[in-house]
């Protein structure tokens, strides 16, 4: 069995009892022994390869504890529109379709309002005609996508909204080329879900997913995993080693078959263990889709859209009567309120709720009033300090007064809140834990 042997440099448990360390032994895929260094090598045999820090320190990986892993793979694969202005995404993705197999889509990641404030559907129409196209905006939350698409997706100008969204359509009912909410249209969940058959495009997401999140210092990651299927794929990747990253793998809670049909695979406990269900009770600012108590400071015609205090009800209580943990989407401070009070309902009749740890993925808007609430239920808060990286953006959608109560980190730790961070990546534009640390600690954010 391998041996690496790590000194030279300050070496940083995060263990209270044992804060530092002058050197650390690695036995295959455990830690060993650590200590100074002269205990440490004794535990070592002969054939064991060092690495000197020259000074540098070691601290142990990262857990990033919510983000979408396959997705941020397949994202490596696609046009990154960050940043671009509708000229600059119009020519780069007419540049990536010459070439490309005549009928398949082009997907792109990345646009956002501030640098395309008015994308249509006759832009993208006028470059790609005949070539689908599905431009996801960065939150994953809207899509910009061509006439061709629409076929293809089987979405008219008559077809109804979905659950939480819906087609944009102009003042005569026409589409304008936008999808609130899109993962939710039947047209495009086929769509999604053909790509995640696809094994060869998976096993190249993924390959390039372990080599980014490796190269920031994660090792070990909660993952909106949701496809049954890739359970295998993973184990199978870490039965060859292909794996470097630990994964908690999340159903998606909302498709009864589906959670069943994932929660009914074999699990690795080492490389790919069960985690929660996933459920969504809203969307998100920039889409204008996350829940809020008020319209939005742009557009007073919308508080944006969400489950229902009885439909939360309905699958905490299925998930707490089978002792199963939930993870649910909640941005909007109106989402998050209504998880509370259904929480609360479900605890008058399950009391053992609250050791259950159901989380809150995001809590970007919350009441004042709620932060008790929410501790007392023992709900836990997972948040992503990249999302408060763009406060001007965020400004435009919900005003100054919203804007200085936004990621509250401080209020849900002194709420006594258990608080955890992650990137939420690819529906954030980065991941870098570092990053996020400096996010959380030295924006202004919240109460």
């Amino acid at each position: 069995m391998s041996e690496t042997l790590i000194h030279g440099g300050p070496i940083l448990t995060m263990d209270s009892t044992r804060p530092a360390a002058e050197a650390v032994l690695i036995r295959g895929s455990t830690i060993a022994a650590v200590g100074n260094r002269s205990e440490v090598r004794q535990e070592a045999s002969g054939t064991t390869r060092e690495i000197d820090l020259h000074g540098r320190a070691l601290v142990p990986g990262f857990n990033d504890s919510h983000t979408h892993f396959a997705i941020a793979g397949l994202a490596q694969t696609s046009v990154d529109l960050a940043g671009l202005s509708k000229s600059q995404i119009l020519e780069s993705i007419a540049a990536r379709s010459e070439g490309m197999p005549k009928g398949q889509v082009l997907v792109a990641e990345n646009w956002d309002y501030p640098a395309c404030p008015d994308p249509h559907i006759s832009d993208l129409d006028r470059v790609l005609p005949d070539r689908p196209a599905y431009l996801a905006q960065f939150s994953g939350h809207a899509a910009w996508v061509n006439s061709a698409f629409l076929r293809r997706a089987r979405i008219k100008p008559s077809t109804p909204d979905w659950n939480l969204g819906g087609v944009e359509r102009d003042s005569h009912g026409n589409p304008t080329g936008i999808l609130r909410e899109p993962a939710n249209a039947p047209g495009v969940a086929r769509f999604y879900i053909g790509r995640f058959l696809n094994r060869t495009l998976v096993d190249d997401g993924l390959d390039r997913a372990n080599e980014i999140y490796s190269a920031h210092g994660i090792t070990s990651i909660q993952d909106n995993t949701w496809f049954p299927w890739h359970l295998g794929w993973l184990r199978s990747r870490a039965a060859r080693g292909l794996q470097s990253v630990r994964m908690t793998c999340w159903s998606y809670g909302k498709i009864g078959f589906a959670w069943r049909w994932f929660e009914s695979k074999r699990f690795d406990p080492e490389w790919c263990a069960l985690g929660p269900r996933k459920f969504f009770l809203d969307g998100a600012f920039s889409s204008r889709t996350a829940l809020l108590c008020e319209p939005y400071s742009d557009d007073p015609s919308t508080s944006g859209s969400g489950l229902h205090v009885d439909e939360i009800e309905r699958f905490l209580t299925r998930a707490t009567r089978a002792g199963r943990q939930t993870a649910s989407h909640s941005i909007g401070d109106a989402a998050t309120h209504r998880f509370a009070v259904a929480a609360g309902r479900v605890a008058q009749r399950f009391p053992h709720l609250r050791d259950q740890r159901h989380r809150i993925e995001h809590a970007q808007l919350v009441q004042r009033g709620d932060f008790a609430r929410i501790a007392d239920l023992g709900l836990i808060i997972a948040a992503q300090p990249h999302a408060a990286g763009t406060p001007q953006k965020d400004l435009a959608l919900i005003g100054e007064e919203r804007l200085g109560r936004a990621y509250p980190y401080r209020s849900i730790l002194d709420a006594g809140i258990p608080l955890a961070f992650g990137s939420d990546y690819p529906g954030e534009a980065t991941f870098d834990p570092l990053l996020g640390v400096h996010l959380a600690a030295n924006l202004p954010s919240g109460e």
